[in-house]
């Protein structure tokens, strides 16, 4: 964090650039509003969420004066047509504040991931009761104990002092990048496909045979030679599915498995544990699908719905836990000529 901007930085240029077009002092009735209603009524529901979490009292008046709306600039000298529109400009702040939502995020920021502190770092057991059933935008830390916040700022005074080269090198942004490369589309066209809204209208068996070969995609490197359920289990993989236990155990730590303890830190530690988490919960889903795909070709039209209505509450289950924001975007997107127009309301 830079604290001071008189040091380490230079001003390279303070231009004084034209204003936007004064906002209309007559009430408007158009439904080009509807974009900017839209974000109040998300914005008045976080209010209320917020509202509703927190206990504590609200913070002592600082005296402070409120602040004032600026002015409006004077047009300068033949000046010739409208200025921007103020809403243009609310709108591309908000398209600019999204460049960088996506890989690789914002580039001129290097987070050093060896002296990381979490807050769901499973050490800080006060925490875990409260978050229980509780949606992840609603998780605060105000039920977090004395021993618990006295140990989190010892950990992070611990970190900034640290002096020592004992962190492994690892790049751990690429390797959870890695994680969520290999899985984020693919998971989403898995959900995609078990997606029917009755499926008892469709073709079952086509759909459970379809997944089947989404899997078969997802899980081809980990997929031992061999290792295929016993022949009394046939034709799907058999109420016990123990004989997956290899698959899955190659899937879940072929990203971490030679990464030793050793030559870690503590804040490493932590991220490998969380991969290793995040793995465990995909692979432990996917290969319990496979257990029942494994000869769904073969099976009644009765028994693939079973199967395509289980499925689909566990890749639902699957994707609600790990909640990555790339699946957090509008499908289908709005055409390009309606982000036009809205670019201009």
């Amino acid at each position: 964090m830079l604290c001071d901007f008189t040091k380490k930085t230079r001003l390279v240029s303070s231009i004084h650039i034209m204003p936007a077009a004064p906002p209309d002092p007559t009430p408007r009735n158009m439904s080009a509003d509807i974009l900017r209603e839209h974000q109040s009524i998300r914005f008045r529901n976080r209010t209320t969420l917020l509202q509703d979490s927190l206990s504590s009292p609200s913070p002592p008046n600082t005296g402070a004066p409120p602040r004032l709306p600026r002015p409006n600039q004077p047009l300068p000298p033949h000046w010739q047509g409208p200025l921007r529109e103020r809403n243009s400009v609310w709108l591309e702040c908000l398209q600019a504040a999204g460049w960088n939502n996506f890989y690789p995020g914002e580039v001129r920021t290097r987070l050093d991931y060896t002296r990381l502190i979490s807050f769901y770092d499973p050490s800080y057991t006060s925490l875990l009761a409260a978050r229980e059933g509780v949606p992840r935008d609603r998780h605060r830390l105000q039920n977090i104990s004395r021993e618990d916040s006295e140990m989190a700022v010892r950990q992070l005074h611990a970190d900034l002092l640290r002096v020592d080269k004992t962190a492994s090198g690892i790049d751990w942004g690429a390797l959870a990048r890695t994680v969520t490369d290999r899985y984020a589309d693919r998971l989403f066209l898995l959900n995609s496909t078990l997606a029917i809204t009755n499926v008892q209208e469709t073709n079952a068996t086509a759909v459970a045979v379809a997944t089947r070969r989404h899997l078969l995609v997802m899980l081809t490197p980990y997929l031992v030679y061999g290792v295929l359920p016993d022949a009394s289990s046939m034709p799907l993989g058999g109420q016990n599915g123990s004989w997956v236990d290899p698959i899955t155990f190659h899937c879940k730590s072929s990203l971490t498995s030679r990464i030793s303890h050793v030559s870690l830190t503590r804040s490493e530690r932590l991220i490998k544990g969380a991969t290793e988490g995040v793995l465990d919960r995909i692979c432990s889903s996917l290969t319990g699908m496979w257990v029942d795909a494994f000869g769904v070709g073969s099976v009644s039209e009765y028994h693939a719905v079973e199967l395509v209505d289980k499925w689909r509450m566990e890749i639902e289950r699957l994707i609600l836990w790990l909640d990555w924001p790339m699946w957090h975007i509008c499908r289908p997107g709005c055409p390009d000529e309606v982000r036009e127009v809205l670019r201009f309301l």
